[in-house]
């Protein structure tokens, strides 16, 4: 786990953030005033300089967190795995004694302890990127930004188009799972989803994905098991999207 807040201009300098930031300084309205942006932030330089900056700022106060709650989300697959293969052991032997019996539900407990806790962390990372993410993509509203088919992309989808969907299944699983009928908003979500888990209908998965939260299963996708990579896709994404 991290612990220290990187610098702005560490970051800048890690995802050659350079040449977007160029000429930035505070601007003036027509008027004379210093200008503001919509939420009452300074502008800092032309409206691509002034996104980017602003997304820099937040990354950095929320990028520790965000690696713990990262670092949360690997223990507790990794718990649920070790609890899994441990219980998938005892089948043979698990009401053979008291004893066996109550370690084989307990070990069931800490599966699900694992699944929801993991689950739970990978929600909360996935909401943090996709305001982040939003925000820029709103600070470049005049420039029309880009945001579907371009990299890095996972299955044909861009990084910032499975960070929303997961976002959203994180608010609305329940919500889905209820669902008879599955309307174009929800839709769109579960498509991506679907896609970037490799879910079929012929899949092998006992759950459909989305009827659950599935965060901690598309955290992996965008991130593999190690923060960095994750990083990386967000600035990589945020640097094609004003390209």
């Amino acid at each position: 786990m991290t612990s220290s807040i990187p610098t702005y201009e560490s970051i800048v300098a890690k995802y050659d953030l350079g040449a977007v930031l160029a000429g930035g300084d505070l601007q003036l309205t027509a008027s004379g005033d210093i200008a503001v942006t919509p939420d009452g932030d300074l502008q800092f330089g032309d409206d691509q300089c002034n996104a980017m900056h602003r997304l820099v700022q937040r990354w950095c106060f929320n990028v520790r967190v965000l690696e713990t709650l990262f670092a949360l989300v690997m223990q507790e697959s990794q718990r649920m795995q070790d609890a899994d293969e441990e219980r998938n052991n005892m089948f043979g032997i698990a009401f053979t004694s008291g004893q066996s019996a109550e370690r084989f539900h307990k070990l069931a407990d800490e599966i699900g302890a694992g699944e929801f806790g993991g689950a739970v962390c990978a929600g909360a990372i996935m909401v943090v990127l996709s305001n982040m993410l939003l925000r820029y993509k709103e600070d470049l509203k005049a420039t029309n930004p880009k945001w579907e088919r371009i990299g890095p992309q996972f299955h044909g989808y861009s990084f910032g188009e499975v960070v929303i969907a997961a976002a959203n299944n994180f608010r609305h699983h329940d919500e889905w799972a209820r669902s008879q009928t599955l309307n174009a908003q929800q839709r769109k979500s579960i498509s991506v989803i679907e896609v970037a888990l490799n879910y079929t209908l012929v899949s092998s998965a006992l759950v459909v994905p989305w009827r659950r939260n599935a965060c901690a299963d598309l955290i992996k996708v965008i991130g593999g098991s190690d923060f960095a990579t994750l990083e990386r896709s967000f600035f990589e994404f945020a640097k094609a999207m004003c390209a």
